[in-house]
């Protein structure tokens, strides 16, 4: 008798031998069926008994859990199986389709015993072990079933896995062990340890899982070598370790080809072939094979839970790749397809984290937060307390980190780090959990928690990978918080150590500069001035080099450069003090606006005339060193040495290939050579540059302090530079501007300027551009170039010295930019000639129709004060303008005639998203009913850039608040008026809050009849500010301080 036939025979025949004629099996009671499976699809119930199986010819008892597990190993995977089913005093038949059951079974027994076995199982899963063997003992000796034997053996498996579940691996591998001992076939032996498999799995614990897996695989080996339940043992084992189990699915494939059958599990077989080679980043095979995959898949099993999950890994080919478009089309029909399966699914959970993830990635954050929420809101109801639910509040963790909630990112972490402990306290995610919670304790000023997690962090890491690049992470925390409390040696002490880690693993890594940059502190902090800039110039050219990588989008750029702005601000302070102003001016400018500077200069993120595979890969090589670089992530530098020098050598090997490959891409699209060259200009290049008359204010916002830099054309004369220090912190800034805002808004319910706002006015004034009036009051025009919270301040609203009413924006024309070379080069794309304002293009009042749901919820209230401005702009520019209202003020139009324009008007509603900037939009008439137009009425920040083509246009956003966002350090603020720059915008107003339809109506009125008289934008904005300020119900600067210039100043 063949193996594969013994194992067919053992499904007729009953434990001992007997023949199912001999005895009258009571079955095997179904405990829960997971959502998705094929059980649920089938329409099994949790308390169905199941006595008989068929399919075809073959048929038998169901007498074990284990010979039904073996059913569904052997069987289901070549087509229906047929469940004779007894629920209640009914019997029924019901077919099960192809695919997993999902289905937790246990033996059957009287309601009272079946009720003792759920309530042990949810104890085993709190983590309540000694609960659940005590009520499990109890159920042993009740012997209803008729084979004593393997129910002894079924209950010391749920013994083990409970133990497993509260962390006694030794006492759980103890009792599996037993329970393996108590039968004697060899193949439910085997079907029994992959049971055990299973539950250990999904209880978290992946190393007692292989090993259960293991011990079926060596079974089988012996017993049955080309059997498919070897096969479907190894790709049991797969799935303890994707990232390495390539050798181990291809034996299961080969086994199945020899088999010479189609089934779900060839489908699956293949599938973790893809993920091995994705986890290589050989993403064209992943993806060749995850199609075959789901090609299989959709013959033998369509509707699937594997079908769905296959269309999901193509997702995330597609997001390795950055090919987001295409990412999110198949996590939403993943999601769409995991629906029809059940919300409390794992695949409608993972679908949902695979959108948070995609849109995280994107800076979308609300999008990610509400993807993830679903996500753990499902894992929550299948798996409990289960280790997807603790990767899910860790994400949601890191999240509101990003975001800046420490609060609510710390609570998520300690959640997460309960439920580790419980699972595993010994893992390697515990040690990150501890590390990552004592960071956030560290910037929330918790010293002595943060202190208790780091040191437990890197005890921990200690005992699982000492002297690994992974332990340099907790180094690094555990010096920045001795720096917090003033310890600079044990700081210097701390980041020595993990910089040499890193820069011996991986010396390219931007946490190498990170290392630099705060042992530069620590030094700093020590009285040792040279070593600090050595340090902090070997970290700006590491942050330069990776910052200029063409893989880079235009978000991820001003996201890197935000993070590691630091590096710049500590060398520039340093060079300032020692009088080296220069120096200090052109690494300031160098670390401002680099991504939207990039952006402007090289538009579009599929580069024109590179061909697809080229750029595919491009990709393929990034992810490949990124492998590299995870591979030796958790090495041993003084024990792997050698396994490091290869890597090593295959990292050189990878990175000669890249430069090949970059190479014929910038041959392939030349203007991609300059978005990798953009400098900025440098301090003579830029005086050279600058328009007579121009003086340029910038500021430097550093957490100790503020520094002011002051410059001028070099036609004008005057000193080189200067610089004023300020003792005044980013958190103070912050919370003035706050103040000083806050009273402006009192502004639309007052017409006098009240004591407060003249009085904050005048303090801001003297606290930040006083030290410099002595350069700025004989100028033509000011460029102000804010930095961190100085971007929501409305510098035209500052008042000056004196008895009258005097304020900044009245007296010079002002013009804000991130980067004083922006604002050059902006000029120069013309030669320095006036803006084409022959055509104005205008768009106002449009139709908010009340039955429109979006008119609900953003409360789109009508615009009467736009069309006045529609119709002054009509009659200032007569045949020169073309202006839309009413249901011509649509989304289409705008598109259509946008990119004709000289100066393009827009007075419609805005939505700001500070959170998700990107996201933010401008509201054009919106249809009666969804579908009524091809557009929806909403156009937003990511449309713009993808979308509008402007030719140097001035652009006017005349509605409320275009001009905030989500303010990015060292990149300035991210949000509408940033899209229309990047789209082709050479001159840009917008305002600072929401002024009111009139008042707006006044200026603008004011504002086009300067412009329309020859006067520059940034002298017809500062003439209006005059004119509206001289209405005596509109005085206060609530009414006309709001609009700010952006961009060319002309």
């Amino acid at each position: 008798m063949t193996p594969h036939r013994h194992i067919l025979s053992l499904l007729f025949i009953a434990v001992f031998g007997c023949s199912q004629a001999d005895v009258s099996a009571p079955g095997v009671a179904v405990s829960s069926c997971e959502p998705g499976g094929a059980a649920v699809i089938a329409g099994l119930l949790p308390g169905d008994v199941i006595l008989e199986w068929r399919q075809g010819s073959a048929n038998g008892d169901a007498a074990s859990p284990y010979h039904l597990a073996m059913v569904e190993q052997e069987l289901a995977p070549h087509g229906p199986v047929v469940l004779t089913v007894r629920r209640g005093l009914e019997r029924s038949r019901i077919s099960v389709p192809v695919g997993r059951w999902k289905a937790e079974l246990h033996p059957a027994s009287t309601p009272g015993e079946t009720a003792v076995h759920l309530r042990a199982r949810e104890l085993a899963k709190s983590g309540d072990a000694d609960g659940a063997v005590e009520l499990w003992s109890g159920f042993a000796d009740t012997p209803a079933i008729y084979d004593e034997t393997l129910t002894a053996a079924w209950i010391r498996m749920q013994t083990g896995v409970a133990l497993a579940h509260s962390g006694r691996g030794d006492d759980a591998v103890a009792a599996l062990s037993e329970a393996a001992a108590l039968i004697a076939d060899p193949h439910l032996v085997a079907a029994y340890w992959e049971r055990a498999g299973d539950a250990l799995l999904a209880a978290g614990q992946r190393a007692l899982a292989a090993d259960a897996f293991e011990s079926a695989i060596a079974i089988l080996e012996d017993e049955s070598p080309s059997c498919p339940a070897l096969a479907h043992a190894l790709l049991q084992l797969c799935r303890t370790d994707l990232r390495a189990c390539g050798d181990t699915a291809n034996r299961a494939l080969e086994i199945y080809r020899m088999a010479r059958k189609r089934t779900i599990e060839t489908a699956v077989a293949r599938s973790v072939n893809a993920t091995v080679a994705y986890y290589r980043s050989d993403l064209d095979t992943a993806e060749s094979s995850y199609l075959e995959a789901l090609e299989i898949t959709h013959d033998v099993a369509p509707g699937s839970a594997t079908e769905v999950n296959l269309i999901g890994a193509l997702g995330l080919v597609a997001r390795k790749r950055g090919d987001f478009d295409a990412a999110r089309s198949f996590f939403l029909s993943e999601k769409e397809a995991a629906e029809k399966l059940g919300v409390d699914t794992l695949e409608y959970a993972f679908a949902c984290n695979y959108l948070g993830l995609l849109a995280k990635s994107m800076g979308r954050f609300r999008e990610a937060r509400l993807h993830y929420e679903q996500s753990l809101e499902s894992f929550r109801a299948i798996r409990p307390g289960g280790v997807e639910v603790a990767g899910m509040l860790t994400n949601l963790g890191g999240l509101a980190e990003l975001q800046g909630d420490l609060r609510r990112a710390r609570q998520y972490l300690q959640d997460a780090l309960v439920l580790r402990r419980r699972l595993d306290p010994e893992s390697t995610s515990v040690a990150s959990g501890l590390n990552n919670l004592g960071a956030i304790c560290q910037r929330q000023g918790d010293l002595e928690a943060a202190r208790t997690h780091l040191d437990e962090a890197f005890e921990l890491k200690q005992r699982l990978h000492p002297e690994s690049l992974w332990i340099a992470s907790t180094l690094f925390e555990l010096g920045e918080l001795a720096r917090v409390e003033g310890a600079f040696e044990d700081a210097a002490e701390h980041h020595r150590a993990g910089l040499e880690i890193r820069r011996e693993v991986t010396p390219k890594h931007p946490y190498v500069a990170a290392s630099l940059l705060h042992l530069g502190i620590a030094e700093n902090g020590r009285g040792r001035p040279r070593v600090a800039e050595r340090l902090w110039r070997e970290a700006v050219a590491l942050i330069e080099a990776q910052r200029r990588s063409l893989s880079i989008s235009e978000e991820q750029r001003a996201y890197f450069g935000a993070r590691y702005r630091s590096c710049y601000f500590h060398l520039a302070g340093l060079l300032i003090e020692q009088g080296r102003q220069v120096e200090a001016w052109d690494l300031l400018e160098q670390a401002r606006a680099g991504a939207l500077r990039a952006a402007i200069a090289y538009r579009g993120s599929t580069p024109v005339g590179v061909p697809p595979e080229m750029w595919h890969a491009k990709t393929r090589t990034e992810t490949r060193l990124a492998r590299i670089e995870s591979r030796i992530f958790r090495m041993n530098l003084a024990r792997e040495s050698e396994q490091i020098a290869r890597f090593r050598e295959q990292a050189a090997a990878v990175e000669a290939e890249y430069a090949t490959i970059l190479e014929a891409i910038r041959e392939a699209a030349p203007a991609l050579a300059d978005l990798e060259s953009i400098q900025a200009l440098s301090f003579s290049e830029l005086r050279r540059a600058l328009d007579p008359g121009t003086v340029v204010l910038a500021y430097a916002v550093g957490t100790d302090e503020t520094v002011v830099l002051v410059t001028g054309a070099a036609t004008d004369g005057g000193p080189e530079i200067q610089t004023f220090k300020i003792a005044t912190e980013e958190n103070d800034l912050h919370a003035r501007v706050d103040r000083f805002n806050a009273l402006l808004a009192r502004g639309r319910r007052v017409t006098e300027i009240e004591g407060a706002v003249s009085n904050q006015a005048r303090r801001l004034f003297e606290h930040l551009v006083a030290p410099a009036w002595g350069a700025l009051e004989g100028a033509e025009r000011v460029l102000i170039v804010p930095d961190g919270p100085l971007h929501n301040l409305a510098f035209a609203a500052l008042r000056l010295p004196g008895d009258e009413d005097r304020f900044l924006g009245q007296v010079k024309p002002l013009f804000v930019n991130p980067s004083a070379s922006l604002a050059v080069e902006l000029s120069s794309v013309s030669g320095g000639r006036p803006a084409d304002r022959r055509t104005v293009v205008a768009f106002g009042d449009p139709a908010y129709p009340t039955v429109s749901a979006v008119v609900r919820e953003h409360r789109l209230d009508p615009l009467p004060g736009s069309r006045t401005e529609i119709d002054s702009i009509r009659r200032i520019f007569g045949h020169r303008s073309e202006v839309f209202f009413g249901q011509s003020a649509s989304e289409a139009k705008f598109k259509a005639h946008a990119g004709g324009a000289g100066v393009l008007h827009c007075a419609v509603h805005t939505r700001v998203d500070p959170s998700e900037a990107m996201d933010s939009a401008l509201f054009f008439s919106q249809p009666t009913r969804p579908g009524d137009s091809a557009e929806d009425g909403i156009l937003s920040a990511w449309e713009i850039v993808d979308e509008l083509e402007l030719d140097d246009a001035a652009v006017v956003l005349s509605s409320c608040s275009s001009a905030r966002g989500l303010v990015v350090p060292g990149e300035g603020i991210i949000g509408i008026a940033r899209a229309f720059q990047i789209a082709g915008a050479r001159t840009l107003v917008a305002s600072q809050w929401e002024v009111p339809d009139r008042s707006t109506a006044v200026l603008m009125n004011a504002f086009y009849r300067y412009l329309a008289d020859g006067w520059s934008t940034a002298e017809a904005l500062q003439l209006a500010r005059r004119a509206v300020a001289a209405d005596p119900d509109l005085a206060h600067p609530f009414h006309w301080a709001a609009f700010q210039v952006r961009g060319d100043w002309r």
